[in-house]
């Protein structure tokens, strides 16, 4: 098979995973479960409370990693060029990416998490930049009776410090 073929062969795979979840789960089941992986992805990107991204992920995407300028890194040639070479990395049937090249791969994915903290507006989560980005997100939540699922979507994996440094911070709003 040519690398056509095989890129197809991995789209069909692909299809057909999604489908066979789409008949696993109810249409309403599904889209929640979306909503649900949006909303973890964008609280580990972001550190935006799981709670805030799932009520925004109903309506629209919810921020990235390079929000809030992610135009800016659409258009990044640099970027673009790790994303083709992390693309050409060899892959086994499954989709995973093999051994040999899982180093290379990790390598470019952390270039490119460097990348987008050079281009966005913050450099660290709950910074005084990070707050000027995202505190529009926290109006109208009120902080200080979020729980660990709202802050991370999970339950038993942080300890209460933790929590009520993080609520002690969101609802400080970083002045």
């Amino acid at each position: 098979m040519n690398d056509v073929q095989i890129q197809k062969a991995r789209e069909a795979l692909q299809r057909k995973r999604l489908q066979d979840i789409k008949q696993k789960y109810s249409d309403v089941r599904y889209r929640a479960l979306c909503r649900r992986k949006s909303a973890m992805y964008c609280n580990q990107q972001t550190g935006l409370p799981y709670r805030i991204a799932y009520d925004i992920s109903g309506a629209v995407a919810p921020p990235d990693a390079c929000y809030p300028k992610s135009a800016e890194a659409e258009r990044d040639d640099d970027i673009k060029e790790m994303m083709f070479r992390m693309m050409a990395c060899r892959r086994d049937r499954f989709g995973n990416v093999l051994q040999d090249d899982q180093t290379t791969w990790n390598k470019l994915y952390d270039r490119i998490q460097e990348r987008y903290k050079a281009i966005r507006g913050w450099k660290e989560i709950y910074d005084r930049d990070w707050f000027r980005c995202f505190r529009h997100f926290l109006e109208g939540y009120d902080i200080a009776t979020f729980s660990e699922f709202d802050l991370f979507g999970t339950v038993g994996e942080h300890s209460d410090n933790e929590v009520q440094e993080i609520i002690k911070k969101l609802a400080g709003s970083g002045t």
